[in-house]
């Protein structure tokens, strides 16, 4: 995950300590485990942070009640995979 996000394991961790990224389930020994859509999300929190937005203002983008009528922010059709999403996000 780190690796694909291109984040310290440390971030992801404090990401999803302090609720920027939905909580998860455990393996067996202790390890989260991701999903595909935590994956496009914490993508999304790096494009954020490289465009120098504090994790308040991202914590609000990414609240769906916050988010219900901003339609700047939805994907243009056709773009699902997460380096186009990224590559959309920082284009915005």
């Amino acid at each position: 995950m780190a690796q694909q996000t291109e984040l310290t394991v440390k971030t992801i961790r404090f990401y999803s300590d302090t609720g920027i990224v939905p909580p998860t389930d455990r393996s067996p020994t202790g390890y989260r485990l991701y999903g595909i859509g935590v994956l496009t999300r914490l993508d999304l929190v790096r494009t954020l942070r490289d465009l120098v937005l504090g994790l308040a203002v991202i914590r609000q983008a990414l609240d769906p009640s916050v988010r219900r009528g901003m339609d700047h922010w939805r994907m243009p059709d056709g773009q699902s995979s997460v380096c186009e999403r990224r590559d959309w996000a920082r284009r915005m």
